[in-house]
């Protein structure tokens, strides 16, 4: 299911709840914030995670096959940085301080709206900004490495964290071009693996921050 904008590059959140009354009210919530979809298990929810880059994700703690806190912790441990916001529907101390150890927010019904209002615009504003900082900064290595229109896009593509296996229907190309323009991509950059290329940007995002407040001082 999906509620809101809907242009694959726009903000996304990701509900995961079991309870379908629940999901929908908080999709309903959210969706004037992002786009919005929802997941009712564990499996769902991971399959969700790897088709996609979220801006953030709503998470209950208990899941028919299995536990929320669990699929936080994956996350963390793949360095995956997404907000998240975890909702209990109970008070439990343990729940919160594992989720403060994990750096993400915690909730517990029924107060829930607020929190899920001011989750929400947290994490598309940082979606954004970090949107825009990936463009500049891709743009700025498409100058210095003279890629063509397409490589740039496929650049952008695997800076923002698209899965290889997924390039090739959400840019439109066949699955053999797809290979050749990562070819080129690892070609221009001198590298192995489109995780190294994904570094290099980050690196050069990093760059431009430390020029940026240099000039501000």
């Amino acid at each position: 299911m999906q509620v809101g904008r809907g242009r694959a590059t726009t903000p996304a959140l990701l509900v995961v709840d079991d309870d379908e009354l629940v999901r929908h009210a908080f999709a309903s919530v959210l969706a004037g914030h992002a786009r919005v979809e929802v997941a009712a298990t564990l499996e769902e929810a991971e399959r969700a995670i790897a088709r996609e880059r979220w801006a953030g994700i709503v998470l209950d703690v208990q899941l028919p096959d299995g536990s929320g806190l669990a699929l936080l912790e994956s996350l963390r441990a793949r360095h995956v940085a997404t907000p998240v916001l975890v909702v209990s529907g109970l008070f439990e101390s343990s729940v919160a301080e594992r989720c403060h150890a994990l750096d993400a927010e915690c909730v517990f019904k029924p107060d829930v709206l607020d929190a899920l209002l001011h989750f929400a615009a947290r994490a598309v504003a940082r979606f954004d900004a970090t949107e825009a900082r990936t463009a500049t900064t891709v743009d700025t290595l498409r100058q210095n490495l003279k890629l063509t229109a397409r490589e740039t896009d496929f650049l952008e593509r695997l800076a923002r964290g698209e899965r290889r296996e997924s390039l090739a229907s959400s840019a439109g190309v066949s699955l053999n071009t797809a290979k050749t323009m990562v070819r080129r991509v690892l070609q221009k950059f001198d590298e192995r693996t489109v995780e190294a290329v994904a570094r290099a940007v980050f690196e050069e995002m990093l760059r431009a921050d430390e020029t940026e407040r240099g000039r501000g001082r």
